[in-house]
C-alpha cells in the first residue's frame, strides 16, 4: 500500500513558500502573516530547488512533473533552456535542473572554500506519493553532483524540520528548526556538525526577512552565518582565523579550566587536595575544544581530556608513577589495587606460583571507562595475558598461550578462556 503525507499551509505562507520561500538574497523581505488554511490539492504538491537559481517543481499524485516555475531570474533562464518536463520523475527532472545549473556556471563561485549547498525543500501543504519521495530526489541529485566531480552538500527540509513553536491555530510554521539552520551552515563550511562549537545561534528579522544569525567554532576558525529561517539559503558568511590565546577566558560557551579541574577529578575519584596538576591547557581535538589536563595524585599519573563545553570526559587514561614519588605523589593508592595485588590475583587464577613467573608488563589503564591492570607474564613454557579490575581485583578477561621456543610437541595447543 502507498503511504501518503498530506500537509497544510496558510494562504499567505504557502504563497511565500513558492515566492520567498526559497529565493534566498532575491527574496523580497517581506514579513509573514497569518492566515486561513488552504491545501495544494488532493495528492499534489511542489518542490523547491535552490541553489542561486530557485525553481519550483510542480507534481502529480504519481511523482511526475506538471509544471516548472523560475522563482527568481536566474531560475527563470534555467527552465528556458530545459525544455519538456510533463511527465517526467521529479528525480530526473530535479538530476536534470542541477546539471543545467552546474552548466550554466552557477558552482564556479564558492561558498567559504566549498561548493555551494543545493536545497531540495518541499513545500508545506504537499504530498507526496511515498514516504521515500524527497530522499529519493536527494539521492538523484548527489548522484548528478558526482558524476562532475561536485562535492556540493545536498540538503532536504521535510515536513519534520520545521520549527512547530510558531505554529498557531490558523496557520503552520513556516520557520525551519535552529538546528536545522546549524546543521546546514556547518555543512557550508565544511565543517562536521557534531564538532562545532556553537557560541551564537539567535532568530530575528533582518529587513523584515527571518533569519537565523550563527556563530561557530573549528579548530582554529571562527564562522559567521546568516541563514534564511524559511528556505535554508545561505545569506551572508565570513569566517577568520584565530587562536586560542583570543577566545576570552570569560567566554560562557566554555566552562574553564577549574570547572574542566572538577569533572576530571570527580571522574577519578580524587579530591582536589590530594591531586597536583602539571598541566591544564585549552586546545582543539580534530575540531573539538577541549581542555587537557594532566595531574597526579596517590602515585599515580591520570591524563584527561574534557570538553570545553559540555564539561564531560572525552579520554582518560591512568599509569603508576614510575619515576620515584614525593610528599605530593604518595605512593599508596585509595582508590586502586596495587600493581602486585594485580599480579598476585592474576597468578592465583592461573595456578602459578610467583616464582615460576617472569613479569612482562603490568600497567594501569582503561577500557570503557572501567579502570584496570593489564598483566602480561610467562611461567612453564606458557605466555599469560590478563585484565584485572583496578577497584574489586576480579578477573575481567585472561588469555595463555603456549610459547613455541619453549614447549614440545604433547602441549601444542592454545587456550583462551572466558
Amino acid at each position: 500500500m502507498t503511504l501518503k503525507r498530506k500537509y497544510t499551509l496558510t494562504a499567505s505562507a504557502l504563497f511565500l513558500s513558492a515566492s520567498l520561500l526559497l529565493t534566498g538574497c532575491n527574496s523580497s523581505k517581506t514579513p509573514k502573516t497569518g492566515g486561513e488554511i488552504v491545501s495544494l490539492g488532493s495528492d499534489t504538491g511542489k518542490i523547491v530547488l535552490s541553489v542561486n537559481p530557485e525553481i519550483t517543481v510542480s507534481y502529480d499524485k504519481d511523482g511526475h512533473v506538471t509544471a516548472l516555475d523560475g522563482v527568481n531570474d536566474d531560475g527563470e533562464k534555467i527552465v528556458s533552456v530545459y525544455g519538456e518536463a510533463d511527465g517526467k520523475s521529479c528525480e530526473t527532472v530535479a538530476s536534470d535542473l542541477v546539471r543545467e545549473i552546474y552548466e550554466a556556471g552557477y558552482f564556479d563561485d564558492d561558498v567559504d572554500g566549498n561548493d555551494k549547498n543545493i536545497v531540495v525543500q518541499l513545500v508545506r501543504g504537499s504530498a507526496v506519493p511515498r514516504e521515500s519521495f524527497l530522499s529519493d530526489i536527494k539521492t538523484s541529485v548527489m548522484d548528478t553532483t558526482k558524476s562532475f566531480s561536485l562535492n556540493a552538500s545536498v540538503i532536504d527540509i521535510d515536513d519534520d524540520d520545521y520549527d512547530e513553536s510558531y505554529t498557531t491555530a490558523d496557520r503552520l510554521s513556516p520557520y525551519i528548526t535552529k538546528e536545522k539552520a546549524m546543521q546546514i551552515a556547518a555543512l557550508q563550511a565544511g565543517v562536521p556538525f557534531d564538532q562545532a562549537l556553537f557560541t551564537d545561534r539567535e532568530f530575528d528579522f533582518d529587513d523584515g526577512a527571518p533569519i537565523y544569525e550563527l556563530e561557530f567554532y573549528y579548530q582554529d576558525t571562527e564562522y559567521d552565518y546568516e541563514i534564511d529561517a524559511v528556505n535554508g539559503s545561505v545569506l551572508s558568511h565570513q569566517h577568520k582565523k584565530i587562536t586560542s590565546e583570543s577566545i576570552p577566558s570569560s567566554n560562557t560557551s566554555y566552562i574553564g579550566t577549574e570547572k574542566a579541574k572538577t569533572a576530571a577529578l570527580t571522574h577519578a575519584g580524587i579530591s582536589a587536595s590530594a591531586a597536583a596538576f602539571t598541566k591544564a591547557e585549552f586546545d582543539f581535538d580534530d575540531g573539538t575544544p577541549v581542555y587537557e589536563l594532566e595531574f597526579f595524585a596517590n602515585g599515580i599519573e591520570y591524563d584527561y581530556e574534557i570538553h570545553a563545553a559540555t564539561g564531560s570526559v572525552i579520554k582518560f587514561e591512568h599509569d603508576r608513577n614510575n619515576t620515584g614519588t614525593s610528599t605530593s605523589k604518595p605512593t599508596t593508592s585509595t582508590s586502586y589495587i596495587s600493581a602486585e595485588k594485580a599480579k598476585s590475583a592474576a597468578l592465583s587464577h592461573a595456578g602459578v606460583s610467583t616464582s615460576a613467573a617472569t613479569f612482562t608488563k603490568a600497567k594501569l589503564d582503561s577500557d570503557d571507562g572501567v579502570a584496570h591492570y593489564e598483566i602480561e607474564f610467562y611461567a612453564n613454557g606458557i605466555e599469560y595475558e590478563y585484565e584485572i579490575h583496578a577497584t574489586t581485583g576480579a578477573v575481567i578477561d585472561f588469555d595463555r598461550d603456549y610459547d613455541d621456543h619453549d614447549h614440545d610437541d604433547d602441549h601444542d595447543d592454545d587456550h583462551d578462556d572466558d
